[in-house]
């Protein structure tokens, strides 16, 4: 009897412990379609990129990576990339901008390059890639800046 007792309760535990499956689309809530609302920013676009642009100097003798350039502006900011070779190493280029900019961080990418991250002095966010490719190295800085006052 005493075993009867413990296999009913143990069933029971089995038949009321049975997994449900749940699905996840039946549980968010929907999400309204606002197509009128969202309205995209307009953007101007532009390959032609110069050391004001950038708040930075290019590489000395670096050259420019074609396709790899440009800025972007909207109302609320204006990213500017500059892709450009040099066959200097990559802890070279990494030591030319270094001290260029304000609360800077480097970080080592291996044996394969540099990745540096700081300010400007106004404030524009600033990253900047030194990577080996074969016998040169790329180099690619993106600011991330206020616009243009036109």
């Amino acid at each position: 009897m005493k075993y009867l007792s413990i296999f009913l309760v143990l069933a029971g535990l089995a038949v009321g412990c049975k997994q449900q499956q749940v699905d996840p689309v039946k549980l968010a809530p929907p999400i309204p379609a606002t197509p009128h609302q969202v309205k995209p920013l307009p953007v101007e676009k532009s390959e032609t990129v110069t050391e004001e642009d950038l708040g930075l100097p290019f590489y000395p003798g670096s050259k420019p990576a074609p396709g790899m350039s440009s800025v972007m502006e909207t109302s609320k900011n204006r990213t500017v990339q500059s892709g450009r070779t040099t066959t200097d190493g990559f802890k070279k280029v990494g030591d030319f901008y270094i001290n260029k900019l304000l609360k800077a961080h480097r970080g080592g990418l291996g044996n394969e390059g540099e990745l540096i991250d700081g300010q400007l002095k106004d404030g524009s966010m600033v990253q900047i890639q030194a990577m080996k490719s074969g016998p040169e190295t790329q180099v690619q800085v993106t600011s991330l800046r206020p616009p243009k006052k036109k």
